[in-house]
């Protein structure tokens, strides 16, 4: 649930395995009665279902963060590159160049 939050703080749509969780509750609210009437065997089917259901939960909710850090590292490298690009082509420009700033013969 917690990787799950992480990912929509990003924005990342978690609806369709959020749903999951709703049908997990149901199969163990099924359970619960084969619990009290002693039907130790339907019971424990049950809840393997359950565990492998919340495995391709998991699943899918890992390549839902992989998807949505790409995203967010592709944005910050690109922020990155740019933001260095612009600050070598200025240093570029006053310091090699040095267009801007001529020798003056007389100040």
């Amino acid at each position: 649930m917690s990787l799950l939050e992480f990912c929509e703080s990003f924005g990342a749509n978690t609806q369709r395995i959020m749903s999951r969780f709703g049908e997990m509750d149901e199969a163990i609210s099924q359970a619960m009665p084969q619990y009290l009437e002693l039907r130790f065997e339907e019971m424990l089917e049950t809840y393997r279902r359950v565990g492998e259901m919340l495995e391709d939960a998991e699943a899918e909710a890992v390549k839902l963060k992989n998807r949505t850090l790409l995203w967010v590292y592709t944005i910050e490298w690109l922020a990155v590159t740019g933001t260095s690009l612009v600050c070598g082509f200025l240093v570029w420009s006053l310091m090699v160049r040095r267009r801007l700033y001529r020798e003056v013969g007389a100040t």
